[in-house]
């Protein structure tokens, strides 16, 4: 069964067991705001302010109302103040920790409504999976868009519809980045090589073998001809310098590939 039949079924059900009990319909955003009482004033405080359609300062109370207290009617305001702000991939994320939180309540309506409301933000949202190759270089540092995520083998994130940037950069200047643009419902998955600075014994071939080519030239230079002596002379050196230039960040191109868009 989709799961979009499946959460309105969850919700129909619970709006049925209400009116079956001789209530009216239960209003999700109305549940139990939690035993603080500063938690409950800045809840109702919230409440107010948003049927006189004061969205922002609504959201300030709510916001610290949850910050006192995590409790499930907060977390539900809060979501839909976020969601109604634009700010959706915090409101996607309110929205399922408090479908969660309903559940572990047994609160099967408010569980229904904030999946059912999850479930729509989700398909506003793209998504991005960063894979590093493991073992992972201590010191690595992964970035969306400048945030810092947690440096782990897979990282799964929401993000707004853009263009962004990933980018993970090892502790001796190693990068791998990757210019994405996602749609509402796309995915992209970033797989990064291993950040690991290139070996030491690479400088010291590159200059013996230049030292090697030099000499070379320079006995031919005196012994044989100047001009056919000077070719090896300039390519030998030409290979003990060329190390210096790739002492900078070293770019290990990301393997990107984009995901199927979601299901309607």
């Amino acid at each position: 069964m989709p799961v979009r039949i499946l959460v309105c079924l969850m919700v129909m059900l619970g709006v049925a067991r209400a009116q079956s009990d001789g209530k009216p319909p239960l209003d999700p955003f109305d549940a139990a705001h939690g035993s603080n009482e500063r938690g409950s004033q800045l809840f109702d405080k919230g409440r107010e302010l948003l049927q006189k359609g004061k969205l922002d300062e609504a959201c300030v109370q709510f916001d610290e109302s949850w910050r006192i207290e995590r409790a499930l009617g907060t977390q539900l305001n809060l979501a839909n103040c976020r969601e109604r702000q634009g700010k959706l991939v915090e409101a996607y994320e309110l929205f399922a920790g408090a479908a969660k939180l309903a559940a572990a309540q047994g609160d099967e309506m408010r569980e229904a409504f904030a999946l059912s409301r999850a479930y729509k933000l989700e398909h506003q949202l793209a998504r991005i999976t960063i894979n590093l190759a493991t073992p992972i270089v201590n010191g690595t540092v992964v970035t969306i868009d400048g945030e810092v995520v947690p440096t782990e083998p897979k990282v799964a994130r929401h993000v707004d519809p853009r263009k962004l940037v990933v980018a993970a950069t090892g502790p001796t200047g190693v990068l791998s980045s990757a210019t994405l643009t996602l749609g509402p419902g796309e995915g992209a998955i970033v797989d990064v090589p291993t950040l690991e600075e290139r070996p030491r014994r690479v400088k010291k071939t590159r200059i013996i073998v230049g030292a090697a080519i030099v000499a070379f030239g320079v006995v031919t230079l005196v012994y044989v001809d100047p001009w056919i002596g000077s070719i090896p002379t300039v390519i030998g050196a030409a290979t003990m310098l060329m190390y210096e230039t790739e002492r900078g960040p070293v770019v290990a191109k990301p393997r990107v590939t984009t995901a199927p868009r979601l299901s309607p």
